[in-house]
């Protein structure tokens, strides 16, 4: 199983998310490889420290498509799980374009994405925000959200109706 962990910008917890979930497959003795797209050595490095292996970098900028293509496969070909941390926004590539964006990995490598969103003080506004992700290219598969920073279990319950509005 492979997902890529993207937001809309940087600062929404696609680290946090990412470290959480490569402590829960350590901890359950899943063999994980961890990804980091673009050209962050931190992140990586808190990867790397987690699982216990190198995080490897797909950077297309640097790389090229074939190489990240090489790369992914003889890296996770052996996992049982493939986690890919996305770089700053979903689409926000080179310069101006999508191109070595998450989401260009995303549809290079035919991987899901989930989306987290920093969700504090939002309500219905989230639903405008999710669904403009999620038809902005529709080429991508979404595999969930996961929804950052929510405060209360009311607000729990307002946020899930929304996104359950939307499907």
């Amino acid at each position: 199983m492979a997902c890529i962990i993207a937001a809309p910008s940087s600062g929404h917890g696609k680290t946090l998310l990412s470290l959480l979930i490569s402590s829960w497959a350590k901890k359950n003795k899943l063999n994980i490889q961890t990804f980091k797209i673009g050209p962050d050595y931190l992140d990586s490095q808190y990867l790397s420290l987690i699982t216990g292996k190198p995080c490897r970098n797909l950077d297309k900028f640097l790389s090229g498509s074939d190489w990240i293509r090489n790369t992914y496969q003889e890296f996770a070909e052996s996992s049982d799980l493939v986690l890919i941390e996305g770089v700053m926004g979903l689409f926000d590539g080179i310069g101006n374009t999508k191109d070595g964006s998450s989401a260009s990995i995303a549809k290079l490598l035919n991987i899901p994405v989930i989306l987290v969103v920093d969700a504090s003080r939002q309500s219905a506004s989230l639903a405008a925000l999710v669904k403009g992700f999620k038809d902005f290219d529709p080429k991508l598969n979404f595999a969930g959200v996961v929804l950052n920073r929510v405060k209360t279990e009311r607000h729990r319950q307002i946020l899930y109706d929304v996104l359950d509005n939307i499907g």
